[in-house]
């Protein structure tokens, strides 16, 4: 191979492992936002709770500071859904086995000491985004483990 060739070939092969790199770290990351080939990625499942018309109006009324709140998704299982939910849910609303719990919390106050945090809790058909429930609430933040509020200060 000639002088004038070696930076060309050199320079092809470092962009072919540039791309392959950028193609391998997206299906990474791919597959950590949507395990075991769900219909539905936890973000998605936050985006469509978000959404939902009483999630709205509750969080328009209530949440004030970004830097308060946290965001937390759980992959569960579909008879740990139909155990921990009220009794009038339609069970038939649930096509699949997967069903995302997504927590959106924050705190009332910048208080040091534990208080009482808004709550609007999700659940959505893995398989279908189907909204099987959402419900609103105040709780206290001691119902929250402390790896939930590490980083909204509230332990």
């Amino acid at each position: 191979m000639g002088k004038s060739k070696f930076p060309v070939v050199l320079l092809g092969s470092l962009v072919l492992l540039i791309l392959a790199g950028g193609i391998y770290l997206g299906m990474v990351h791919l597959k950590d936002q949507n395990p075991a080939g769900l219909n539905v990625s936890s973000s998605g499942a936050v985006n469509l709770v978000e959404n939902y018309p009483a999630a709205v109006a509750y969080m328009s009324d209530n949440f004030r500071v970004s830097s308060w709140r946290e965001t937390k998704t759980t992959l569960i299982q579909r008879a740990e859904f139909l155990n921990s939910t009220p009794e009038d849910l339609d069970s038939s609303a649930v096509n699949g086995d997967q069903v995302w719990k997504v927590e959106i919390m924050e705190r009332t106050c910048a208080c040091p000491a534990p208080n009482e945090l808004y709550v609007v809790e999700g659940y959505v058909d893995a398989s279908t985004g189907n909204i099987l429930h959402v419900k609103t609430m105040t709780a206290p933040e001691k119902n929250y483990e402390k790896e939930t509020c590490a980083s909204t200060a509230c332990h």
